[in-house]
């Protein structure tokens, strides 16, 4: 399956707060946003991380003309 959107998220650990997580939505390999809020375990911010995602490629979508 080809994605043509090409995003993608990564989990980075948050400078700020030790122990904490931040996510990145990537658009072919540069960040195009953050996460405003740090979580306290990597798997809630890589949830919140596909929600955020999940809404910019259903953005790309209806700006494309496109569905799922």
């Amino acid at each position: 399956m080809t994605e043509l959107h090409q995003l993608t998220f990564r989990i980075e650990p948050d400078l700020l707060r030790e122990g904490c997580f931040r996510w990145v939505i990537l658009r072919s390999g540069q960040p195009q946003l953050r996460s405003e809020i740090s979580f306290a375990a990597k798997d809630e911010a890589e949830a919140d991380a596909i929600r955020a995602l999940n809404k910019r490629v259903v953005a790309w979508l209806a700006a494309s003309g496109l569905s799922i």
